[in-house]
């Protein structure tokens, strides 16, 4: 990875998630390289070289470690949906999705993820090779849960209920019970068989 991007890990701008400034370092650093490569005639529209891989991979693994010191809200969902996609979709298209694959690391990759966490001052476990989004589901689970819990969370849910757009989940389970109880009486009133009776002659 180029020095220039541990150069400005500090130069947060107002409003940004100083943990997350790595990734975005990272991402930019990713799309200007391949643009040159591929100006060069060195790549292929959609093609990705070693080089790029290996930093994707810092990447992600990166954003595995950081996830839990994220503040900005945005940036915890979009990691979220990541999460949950991972979880769906495990091992499915990983060349185009490649957050769907375990990320295993090489001794320059460990490297490098060593001095930006270092950097960045998150704990790093120097002997664990391989990251996976879908370690992160029970974090993001917890989180979830807290949410719930929390008066903002319960006041929003309360006034989109008064609202109409959501509905009591005691009512809906009521409305579900007398439905099926309604389809069970229609259903002793059925004549059996596929087709209809034909009308008498």
């Amino acid at each position: 990875m180029q020095q220039g991007v541990f150069d400005k890990l500090r130069a947060t701008r107002p409003g940004e998630d100083p943990t997350y400034r790595p990734i975005q370092l990272m991402s930019q650093l990713q799309y200007d390289l391949a643009m040159k490569a591929y100006r060069e005639g060195h790549l292929q529209l959609g093609e990705k070289l070693p080089w790029e891989k290996s930093l994707e991979k810092v990447r992600m693994a990166y954003e595995i470690l950081a996830y839990p010191h994220f503040e900005h809200p945005d940036i915890q969902l979009e990691v979220k949906d990541t999460i949950r996609d991972a979880l769906e979709h495990p091992g499915v298209r990983t060349e185009e999705f490649p957050h769907r694959a375990p990320i295993a690391l090489n001794d320059e990759e460990m490297g490098t993820l060593s001095k930006l966490t270092q950097a960045m001052e998150l704990p790093f476990d120097p002997d664990k090779r391989v990251y996976r989004y879908a370690e992160l589901a029970p974090l993001r689970e917890a989180e979830h849960i807290v949410a719930q819990q929390s008066p903002m969370y319960k006041k929003g849910v309360q006034n989109a209920i008064d609202a109409g757009i959501l509905r009591n989940r005691e009512d809906v389970e009521e409305r579900t019970r007398l439905r099926q109880t309604e389809w069970d009486v229609g259903d002793t009133n059925k004549p059996s068989g596929l087709h209809p009776p034909e009308p008498e002659k």
